[in-house]
Protein backbone atom coordinates (compact mmCIF):
# COMPACT_ATOMS: atom_id res chain seq x y z
CA UNK A 1 0.00 0.00 0.00
CA UNK A 2 2.75 2.24 1.01
CA UNK A 3 4.65 1.60 -2.58
CA UNK A 4 1.12 2.26 -4.31
CA UNK A 5 0.74 5.54 -2.16
CA UNK A 6 4.30 6.78 -2.88
CA UNK A 7 3.86 6.41 -6.54
CA UNK A 8 0.63 8.49 -6.48
CA UNK A 9 2.36 10.90 -4.59
CA UNK A 10 5.31 10.96 -7.07
CA UNK A 11 3.46 11.37 -10.04
CA UNK A 12 0.12 13.03 -8.86
CA UNK A 13 -2.49 10.58 -9.72
CA UNK A 14 -2.35 7.25 -10.97
CA UNK A 15 -5.40 5.29 -13.75
CA UNK A 16 -7.39 3.20 -11.22
CA UNK A 17 -8.64 -0.28 -11.74
CA UNK A 18 -9.97 -1.24 -8.48
CA UNK A 19 -7.10 -3.64 -7.66
CA UNK A 20 -7.96 -4.76 -3.84
CA UNK A 21 -5.06 -2.24 -2.60
CA UNK A 22 -6.27 0.57 -4.64
CA UNK A 23 -9.92 0.00 -2.71
CA UNK A 24 -8.45 -0.45 0.55
CA UNK A 25 -6.26 2.78 -0.33
CA UNK A 26 -9.23 4.38 -0.58
CA UNK A 27 -11.39 3.33 2.10
CA UNK A 28 -8.44 4.44 3.98
CA UNK A 29 -9.25 8.08 3.34
CA UNK A 30 -5.98 8.74 1.45
CA UNK A 31 -6.82 8.75 -1.85
CA UNK A 32 -9.57 9.70 -4.13
CA UNK A 33 -10.84 8.11 -7.01
CA UNK A 34 -12.27 10.94 -9.56
CA UNK A 35 -12.54 10.28 -13.61
CA UNK A 36 -10.98 6.85 -13.24
CA UNK A 37 -7.85 8.24 -11.74
CA UNK A 38 -6.14 7.64 -7.98
CA UNK A 39 -5.39 10.85 -6.38
CA UNK A 40 -4.59 11.94 -3.09
CA UNK A 41 -7.59 13.30 -1.44
CA UNK A 42 -6.72 16.06 0.68
CA UNK A 43 -3.46 18.27 0.27
CA UNK A 44 -2.95 18.15 4.38
CA UNK A 45 -2.51 14.24 3.88
CA UNK A 46 -0.24 14.95 0.81
CA UNK A 47 1.85 17.14 3.50
CA UNK A 48 2.05 14.90 6.38
CA UNK A 49 2.18 11.89 4.38
CA UNK A 50 5.18 13.05 2.05
CA UNK A 51 7.52 11.37 -0.13
CA UNK A 52 9.75 11.61 3.04
CA UNK A 53 7.55 10.24 5.26
CA UNK A 54 6.56 6.86 2.65
CA UNK A 55 10.73 6.25 1.97
CA UNK A 56 11.20 6.03 5.92
CA UNK A 57 8.31 3.28 6.34
CA UNK A 58 9.11 2.18 3.47
CA UNK A 59 12.78 1.71 5.00
CA UNK A 60 11.49 0.19 8.12
CA UNK A 61 10.11 -2.12 5.79
CA UNK A 62 11.74 -3.39 3.42
CA UNK A 63 13.91 -6.52 4.28
CA UNK A 64 17.10 -4.60 1.40
CA UNK A 65 16.24 -1.40 3.05
CA UNK A 66 19.89 -0.87 4.12
CA UNK A 67 21.63 -2.18 0.79
CA UNK A 68 18.72 0.04 -1.16
CA UNK A 69 19.52 3.21 0.92
CA UNK A 70 23.25 2.08 0.15
CA UNK A 71 22.67 1.70 -3.82
CA UNK A 72 20.10 5.07 -3.81
CA UNK A 73 23.21 6.99 -1.86
CA UNK A 74 25.34 5.75 -4.86
CA UNK A 75 23.61 7.40 -7.38
CA UNK A 76 22.45 4.00 -8.44
CA UNK A 77 26.41 3.11 -9.20
CA UNK A 78 27.26 0.75 -6.91
CA UNK A 79 26.87 -2.71 -7.63
CA UNK A 80 28.19 -4.22 -4.41
CA UNK A 81 24.86 -3.50 -2.90
CA UNK A 82 22.81 -5.26 -5.05
CA UNK A 83 21.41 -8.23 -3.64
CA UNK A 84 22.26 -11.49 -4.81
CA UNK A 85 22.09 -14.78 -4.11
CA UNK A 86 19.59 -16.12 -1.55
CA UNK A 87 19.14 -12.43 -0.42
CA UNK A 88 17.95 -11.57 -3.73
CA UNK A 89 15.57 -14.75 -3.83
CA UNK A 90 13.98 -13.68 -0.30
CA UNK A 91 13.33 -10.02 -1.44
CA UNK A 92 11.93 -11.53 -4.56
CA UNK A 93 9.41 -13.30 -2.56
CA UNK A 94 8.90 -10.57 -0.09
CA UNK A 95 7.96 -7.93 -3.31
CA UNK A 96 5.22 -10.28 -5.27
CA UNK A 97 2.28 -9.28 -4.79
CA UNK A 98 3.09 -5.86 -3.89
CA UNK A 99 2.89 -2.40 -5.31
CA UNK A 100 6.65 -1.16 -4.86
CA UNK A 101 7.85 2.14 -6.18
CA UNK A 102 9.83 2.30 -9.03
CA UNK A 103 13.03 2.98 -7.20
CA UNK A 104 12.26 -0.91 -5.65
CA UNK A 105 11.85 -2.13 -8.97
CA UNK A 106 14.80 -0.67 -10.39
CA UNK A 107 16.57 -1.87 -7.45
CA UNK A 108 15.16 -5.58 -7.94
CA UNK A 109 15.80 -5.47 -11.77
CA UNK A 110 19.32 -4.50 -11.29
CA UNK A 111 20.36 -7.13 -8.70
CA UNK A 112 18.41 -9.68 -11.11
CA UNK A 113 20.84 -8.48 -13.91
CA UNK A 114 24.08 -8.30 -11.79
CA UNK A 115 23.33 -11.76 -10.51
CA UNK A 116 22.83 -12.40 -14.35
CA UNK A 117 26.10 -11.27 -15.05
CA UNK A 118 27.63 -13.07 -12.19
CA UNK A 119 26.91 -16.38 -13.08
CA UNK A 120 27.67 -15.35 -17.10
CA UNK A 121 31.22 -14.87 -15.73
CA UNK A 122 31.31 -17.75 -13.70
CA UNK A 123 30.20 -19.99 -16.71
CA UNK A 124 32.60 -18.07 -18.82
CA UNK A 125 35.48 -18.59 -16.51
CA UNK A 126 34.37 -22.57 -15.86
CA UNK A 127 34.49 -22.72 -19.56
CA UNK A 128 37.47 -21.00 -19.33
CA UNK A 129 39.17 -23.22 -16.97
CA UNK A 130 38.09 -25.94 -18.87
CA UNK A 131 39.45 -25.14 -21.82
CA UNK A 132 42.75 -24.82 -20.65
CA UNK A 133 42.71 -27.89 -18.81
CA UNK A 134 42.36 -29.62 -22.49
CA UNK A 135 44.88 -27.81 -23.81
CA UNK A 136 47.33 -29.25 -20.43
CA UNK A 137 45.95 -32.58 -21.51
CA UNK A 138 46.35 -32.29 -25.28
CA UNK A 139 50.09 -30.73 -23.90
CA UNK A 140 50.69 -33.92 -21.73
CA UNK A 141 49.18 -36.17 -24.69
CA UNK A 142 51.88 -34.21 -26.98
CA UNK A 143 54.71 -35.08 -25.17
CA UNK A 144 54.16 -38.45 -24.34
CA UNK A 145 54.06 -39.56 -28.07
CA UNK A 146 57.08 -37.50 -28.57
CA UNK A 147 58.70 -39.83 -25.90
CA UNK A 148 57.21 -42.44 -27.18
CA UNK A 149 58.35 -41.69 -31.07
CA UNK A 150 61.96 -40.93 -29.91
CA UNK A 151 62.12 -44.47 -27.86
CA UNK A 152 60.34 -45.67 -30.53
CA UNK A 153 63.66 -43.97 -33.17
CA UNK A 154 65.88 -45.18 -30.85
CA UNK A 155 64.98 -48.86 -30.48
CA UNK A 156 64.86 -49.00 -34.45
CA UNK A 157 68.55 -47.32 -35.07
CA UNK A 158 69.52 -49.99 -32.47
CA UNK A 159 67.88 -52.76 -34.41
CA UNK A 160 69.02 -51.66 -37.97
CA UNK A 161 73.11 -51.38 -36.01
CA UNK A 162 72.15 -55.00 -34.33
CA UNK A 163 71.04 -56.30 -37.99
CA UNK A 164 74.12 -54.84 -39.64
CA UNK A 165 76.37 -56.25 -37.02
CA UNK A 166 74.62 -59.86 -37.69
CA UNK A 167 74.64 -58.74 -41.62
CA UNK A 168 78.90 -57.90 -41.33
CA UNK A 169 79.41 -61.09 -38.94
CA UNK A 170 77.27 -63.36 -41.69
CA UNK A 171 79.12 -61.48 -44.79
CA UNK A 172 82.34 -62.78 -42.64
CA UNK A 173 81.67 -66.11 -41.61
CA UNK A 174 80.36 -66.71 -45.74
CA UNK A 175 83.38 -65.34 -46.85
CA UNK A 176 85.29 -67.86 -44.43
CA UNK A 177 83.48 -70.82 -45.48
CA UNK A 178 84.71 -69.47 -49.03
Amino acid sequence: LLGLYQQILSRGEIPADDAPEQLELRLSGLVLKEDERLRVYNPIYAQVFDREWTDNTLENLRPYSENFRAWKESGYQDESRLLCGQALEDAQKWAEEKSLSDEDHRFLAASRESEQKAVERALKAEKAEMQEEQIRAQKRRNRMLAAFLAVAVLLGGFSFLQWREARFHQKRAEDALV
